[in-house]
């Protein structure tokens, strides 16, 4: 059964324009030791501790149709820095299928223990995290 992953529905998405128009697939992201370079030509606070998210087969997102996305395909991302998290989304926004961007949680706040606990649930891409990966490393 796919999981539906709720950010916080008080953070309303702003569209990342600068982003891809397209997801990012996940075997881009793979990388024990350092962010990849898929994520160097996207507009995110540098620089980049950690990499987390979930791909197409993981989560239930009934606005993105089958077949208009592989399975591997990463449609949540939480970028990690020192001192905070983004989170980004793959969904359907105004009327088009495009990656949103929530609110940024300062660590250390009510905000950032709330993502840390989502981390749970989502895959460890690539980085040197603060929290350790449930989930195990590379997304596995």
């Amino acid at each position: 059964m796919k999981r539906q992953y709720a950010v916080r529905s008080d953070m309303p998405p702003r569209p990342a324009s600068e982003w891809p128009d397209h997801p990012v697939e996940k075997a881009r992201l793979l990388d024990e030791q350092h962010p990849p370079e898929a994520i160097d030509t996207l507009p995110i606070d540098r620089p980049v501790r950690a990499i987390w998210g979930s791909t197409f087969a993981d989560v239930q997102r009934p606005s993105i149709a089958a077949g208009d996305v592989a399975a591997s395909a990463v449609v949540d991302l939480v970028i990690e820095t020192p001192s905070n998290y983004q989170l980004y989304s793959y969904s359907r926004h105004d009327g088009t299928t495009q990656w949103v961007r929530y609110d940024t949680e300062q660590k250390g706040t009510e905000g950032a223990a709330r993502v840390e606990r989502l981390l749970n649930e989502y895959s460890f891409y690539s980085g040197d995290p603060e929290v350790e990966p449930q989930s195990g490393r590379n997304g596995n």
